[in-house]
């Protein structure tokens, strides 16, 4: 169970990172208006969020139930907060807060590197 758990972990890792890494071509995608691609991001993101949430789900023993699946991916930022209280209770919306802080600060990032390469002009350190 231990190693299932490890495993289980370093996916649920690589999902969280593969979140905050599609944030930036979908920030890229708005800026630019680039309608399908921001739709296709938006999937993305979404998908990737459902299997995070079906990894911590199964890592705190949890039953993440299939009937869940389209309204969670409907309505995925805001099911990711549920999906916290559900797991970790009032810890779960500090995880919540900590995770959108950084999520904010990659689309302010992006947004700002976005519209200086848009300006064709590099940013100044």
């Amino acid at each position: 169970m231990e190693g299932d758990l490890k495993f289980l972990g370093w996916y649920r890792r690589r999902a969280l990172v593969a979140l905050f890494v599609l944030l930036v071509p979908w920030v890229l995608a708005v800026a630019t208006h680039h309608r399908a691609i921001d739709v296709l991001l938006e999937i993305a993101l979404g998908v990737d969020a459902l299997i995070w949430c079906l990894l911590d789900a199964r890592i705190h023993d949890k039953s993440f139930q299939h009937a869940f699946v389209l309204p969670f991916l409907a309505t995925w930022p805001v099911s990711v907060a549920f999906h916290l209280v559900w797991t970790r209770g009032g810890r779960g919306l500090v995880s919540y807060a900590k995770a959108l802080a950084v999520a904010m600060g990659v689309i302010v990032v992006a947004a700002i590197l976005g519209s200086c390469l848009a300006m064709g002009q590099a940013p100044s350190p």
